[in-house]
């Protein structure tokens, strides 16, 4: 009855306190729900930006743990890419900017 009630078998409930690291070993998108299709690609376990109390990370970004290129991320929608004043270019963003700024430019 920690989890389940005696009306219904789910929702379940899961007290997170206690817990501080381990998060995919329930978390891997079978036993429960895992990240999702827009979560930054990265090595990084959920617990270095993620909290038990808040899924929202409480972090910034360490970009020496991101996999894939920088415009996967930094498109504009998913975070901040090139803006309207920007050279045109096909370059990644690496070509001229640094992980630590975008200014300056190289």
């Amino acid at each position: 009855n920690e989890c389940h009630s005696t009306l219904a078998w789910k929702p379940a409930l899961f007290d997170h306190a206690a817990i501080v690291s381990g998060c995919a070993q329930c978390h891997d998108g079978v036993r429960s729900t895992g990240k999702n299709a827009n979560h930054i690609p990265t090595d990084m376990v959920c617990e270095a930006c993620h909290s038990t109390v808040t899924f929202k990370p409480v972090v910034t970004v360490d970009h020496a743990h991101v996999l894939g290129t920088c415009s996967s991320c930094h498109n504009g929608t998913r975070a901040t890419g090139m803006n309207v004043g920007h050279v045109p270019t096909t370059a990644e963003c690496n070509e001229c900017h640094s992980t630590l700024a975008w200014k300056p430019a190289l």
